[in-house]
């Protein structure tokens, strides 16, 4: 199983104070139903601890109402939410862990991971980054969900790797086949 993440941020520091965490698992190899479980934390933003930049509060008030519920929604800490993600994931096994990109989201929560005195729980080897594997496949993100909402995104990242791996898994077919002549 892999595991793709997204967060939902006030900022795009290394330390930004994080709204909501989303993900799945996934199995690219399994193209029917690939997705296999979900997480999904809204939290009440930790503004003494985490940095807030004013470019990002700007952003977000351009955003959909629909995007914007999540401020609706932030009951537990950020300690909270993570220790949560931490159980979860301990439910599984995770191979690859991807973000969209992987030098803001898995930036961030490592950060808050360590301040909150959680241990992360992947290798830095198993950081995979959706953003080139999608550009090199030409593979789009589907319109799926509410935009900017860290679940929705998850899941629509996960399925256009997916994807992406099905159009490798075509070329590698083209090329032994090629190689049989």
């Amino acid at each position: 199983m892999d595991l793709m993440l997204d967060l939902e941020t006030l900022g795009t520091l290394p330390n930004s104070a994080i709204i909501s965490i989303g993900a799945v698992t996934f199995d690219y190899n399994n193209y029917t139903n690939g997705i296999s479980s979900k997480f999904y934390a809204t939290i009440k933003p930790d503004l003494k601890n985490y940095s807030v930049t004013y470019d990002t509060i700007s952003w977000w008030m351009k955003q959909s109402e629909e995007a914007k519920q999540v401020f609706n929604h932030t009951s537990i800490s950020t300690f909270e939410a993570l220790y949560r993600f931490r159980s979860w994931l301990s439910t599984v096994t995770i191979q690859n862990i991807w973000a969209h990109p992987s030098s803001f989201d898995i930036v961030i929560i490592e950060n808050a991971l360590r301040k909150e005195a959680i241990e992360i729980p992947w290798n830095y080897r198993q950081i995979r980054d959706s953003r080139t594997l999608l550009d090199t496949t030409g593979i789009k993100i589907a319109n799926t969900g509410i935009h900017h909402n860290a679940l929705d995104d998850a899941t629509a990242q996960a399925l256009a790797v997916i994807e992406a791996h099905k159009l490798i898994e075509s070329w590698k077919y083209k090329f032994d086949e090629r190689d049989k002549l």
